[in-house]
């Protein structure tokens, strides 16, 4: 799967039918690999909202915003002050 999609993160937002074409990818490893996706998640998102995060440059809001909205199917509205 990573020869295919070229990085984990590739592997992880992959379409479930792309990964499911893939020989040698069957239920079971479709399985753990979208319950390791859901979990890294929300490990993430609950690290982050365990800690008092400063954004002190655009960069660091930007990562900050793409981080917690990358996986959003719809479009969000967020105000920073």
């Amino acid at each position: 799967a990573i020869r295919k999609f070229k990085t984990l993160r590739g592997v992880l937002e992959a379409p479930t039918e792309e990964l499911q074409a893939i020989n040698g990818v069957g239920p079971h490893n479709l399985f753990g690999i979208k319950l390791f996706q859901e979990i890294s998640e929300r490990y993430l998102k609950e690290r982050i909202m365990g800690k008092k995060i400063q954004l002190k440059s655009s960069k660091k809001v930007y990562h900050y915003l793409f981080q917690s909205m990358q996986k959003d199917k719809k479009e969000i509205f967020k105000v920073m002050f």
